[in-house]
Parts: C-alpha cells; structure tokens; sequence
C-alpha cells in the first residue's frame, strides 16, 4: 500500500509538473474529466516528451520530471525492491491516466479494430512502464539515504548478554532464576 500511495502521489506531481513547465493548454475532454484535465494530459505529455527525438529538450524535461518523481517514489520505499516496486506502479497509473485521456479525446479509437486498439494499449502500457524505469534513477539514491538515516538510528543490540549467580553458574541470556541453585536472579522477584 506504501508503494501504491508513493507512486500516486508522485505520478500526480508529475503530470502536474510537467503542464506546468510546458505550458499546455487543455485539451477539450468531456464534461467531468475536463476538472482533470491537467493530470490527464500531463500524463500524455510524459509519455510523448520522452520519446520526441525530434526535440531534444522536450526529452530532457521530461527525463527530469520522470526522475524528480522518483524522488517522491524514494521518501517512501523501505527498501531497494519497494523502489522498483514503487516506480513500476507509477509507470501502471501513468499509463492508464494515458489511455483515459487518450480515449476520451479519441472516443472512436475504442470502436475501432479490436487488434489495433489492443496494440495501442498495450504500446502505451510497455513503452510507459519502460519510461518509468528512469524514475529509479531518483529514487534509489534517495531511499538509500534514508535508509541508511535509518539504520543509525536504530539503537544497537548489546555485544555480549551475560548473566554470572552467586553460586557461580554462568548464563548467556538474563533468567529470573538460577536453574543451578534455585536462587532469584532479578531484583523484582527477591523482594
């Protein structure tokens, strides 16, 4: 759930970000999408910046904003895998934001020949999950440094447990009671 609601919140930063930074106009969506509007075509703008080689600058800002939402991936994941895991599930919403401004600029794209609106899904689905990948290039170093923050913080287990009785008898952990001569070894149990 924490990587669901880390790529979330990083994949609405994103297309945020990027109508943005480029200066979009909104498209005309049907009623209720058109207070999205912003997310939604953000969403297609990331996918469609990264892969305009014609314009390399559109490339670059969009990598930078792939790679700045990774960051919000990274403050979330506890580990490397929730990393990937987090970037892959923004690449998921990304992509279905995508197909839902896609589809509702292009209603008839969904009427048509069912293999070629299978092959565009599934195009927008691998080429943006792919793009996502970029994201790891922000969030590992982040998570990595908080869980690094993390592991010194933790206080640190005592090197050596030893516990010695009147009677001599030597335990490596900390009994109420000695099995050797029977006599109370902590203070709350010998009053």
């Amino acid at each position: 759930m924490r990587n669901f609601l880390g790529a979330l919140v990083g994949a609405l930063m994103g297309t945020s970000l990027i109508v943005a930074i480029t200066g979009l106009a909104p498209p005309s969506y049907p009623a209720p999408l058109d207070l999205v509007w912003f997310v939604l075509a953000g969403s297609e703008s990331l996918l469609l910046s990264v892969l305009d080689a014609v314009d390399p600058t559109s490339m670059l800002v969009g990598t930078m904003v792939w790679i700045a939402m990774g960051v919000i991936a990274g403050l979330v994941a506890t580990s490397r895998w929730n990393v990937l895991r987090s970037v892959l599930w923004m690449g998921v919403l990304v992509a279905v934001l995508g197909l839902v401004s896609l589809f509702a600029i292009s209603p008839d794209l969904w009427f048509q020949d069912q293999a070629v609106r299978n092959t565009v899904i599934l195009y927008r689905f691998v080429t943006t999950l792919l793009l996502s990948l970029v994201s790891v290039l922000g969030a590992l170093p982040v998570a990595m440094a908080i869980i690094t923050i993390r592991k010194k913080s933790l206080a640190l287990p005592p090197g050596k447990i030893e516990t010695i009785c009147e009677c001599g008898a030597i335990f490596k952990s900390k009994p109420l009671m000695c099995s050797e001569c029977g006599r109370f070894l902590s203070d709350n149990q010998s009053k």
